[in-house]
């Protein structure tokens, strides 16, 4: 009603509000996924369920308080969601859980950092689906059943102030637990000020090929994840790995030496700097990060870091997410992660930058000319 009214909207459409009534462009899976959010919407008409979702979006550790929607609607709390959910499209609930997993892994957030700060479970609210993280088209419903579709930015900020919170449904994106989260503490809004939105995710690979993963913000600190990292080292064998096993820990077939990488930064290998260091390296550190573009069309902008430590005969790779990030800010290293390799001793990084899309149609499409990054030489 508010927004049919509204010149921002593609289209609006009078069809029964709980039907499969996606875009007459949408592909199967895209109606199906619009489904999914238009029934999510009506559900979110009752206020038990506003305030039970707003509870466990509060409570989600990831790093921008989304949930997986499979696993959230098997949760106690969530019963009301999927009992209304169904009812909303006129199947079972059973049948409802069988749409959810016939898409790809679903996750269910408030992709806006300034909604998650507000919302306190009004009923002024949108549910989108969102299928493809690289171009700005979104379906929506209000609770009500007024349908929406945005495919500008002109469109997306109108769309997004319109409502006190807008919901995504989306093939999930995110991964790996707030480092600095909140307190899990109930509260009126999802997300409280001050509240962590970084994540970090170290991985190795062990003497006998085992990968291994760190989710670095389910420690205390940055000193319990290294104490943790160093004990895995020293009873799994991962400090022994052979020259031969050095490349490879997330890229298959590529060899770090010959850093040939278009999205990879490499400084200069260094001389002999003395010391106890096989190689005799000086610690080498990342000073500063520029961003040049806006990643996420819906929501806040998003960024995915790697960076790969070299120490003698071992490698690691650290991966670091962050949201909130605004467009054409520069950073310094500490806004954004942590500076410490896991790792004692002086080290090589490499830097990768890439937007992820789990969707069939991923792609990697942050070109070197998005991410300038200085080294300050040490």
């Amino acid at each position: 009603m508010l927004l049919c009214a509204a010149a921002l909207l593609s289209a609006c459409a009078d069809a029964p509000y709980g039907l499969p009534d996606a875009a007459p462009d949408a592909t199967p899976v895209e109606a199906r996924l619009a489904s999914v959010a238009s029934s999510l919407a009506s559900a979110m008409a009752t206020p038990d369920v506003r305030w039970s979702v707003l509870a466990a979006m509060r409570a989600s550790p990831r790093v921008d308080h989304s949930l997986v929607l499979d696993d959230y609607l098997s949760e106690l709390g969530a019963e009301e969601l999927l009992k209304r959910s169904a009812d909303g499209l006129g199947v079972t609930e059973a049948e409802f859980l069988a749409l959810v997993r016939e898409l790809p892994e679903l996750e269910f957030l408030v992709p806006v950092t300034g909604h998650r700060l507000r919302w306190t479970g009004s009923p002024r609210i949108a549910v989108a689906a969102h299928w493809d993280s690289d171009v700005l088209d979104i379906q929506g419903y209000e609770p009500s059943g007024e349908r929406l579709r945005v495919r500008d930015e002109a469109g997306w900020r109108m769309l997004r102030d319109a409502y006190e919170a807008l919901f995504v449904v989306r093939p999930r994106e995110t991964a790996g637990t707030r480092i600095g989260r909140q307190p899990d503490v109930p509260g009126p809004v999802i997300q409280d000020p001050g509240d962590g939105q970084r994540a970090a995710i170290w991985r190795m690979r062990a003497r006998n090929g085992e990968r291994l993963s760190f989710d670095v913000g389910r420690y205390g600190s940055v000193t319990e994840f290294r104490a943790v990292v160093a004990e895995t080292i020293e009873t799994r064998g991962v400090w022994g790995l052979g020259a031969d096993a050095l490349a490879d820990i997330d890229d298959p077939g590529d060899d770090d030496d010959e850093c040939d990488d278009p999205l990879a930064y490499c400084p200069p290998r260094p001389g002999d700097g003395g010391g106890d260091d096989p190689w005799g390296e000086p610690n080498t550190y990342l000073t500063r990060i520029r961003l040049m573009k806006q990643l996420d069309p819906v929501g806040d902008n998003e960024l995915f870091l790697e960076l790969f430590f070299r120490h003698g005969h071992f490698l690691s790779s650290g991966r670091w997410e962050n949201y909130d990030v605004i467009w054409r800010k520069e950073y310094e290293l500490n806004d954004l992660i942590h500076t410490e390799s896991p790792i004692f001793g002086g080290v090589i990084f490499r830097l990768r930058a890439w937007e992820e899309d789990p969707w069939p149609n991923a792609d990697e499409d942050l070109g070197v000319q998005v991410l300038g990054v200085q080294d300050n030489g040490h």
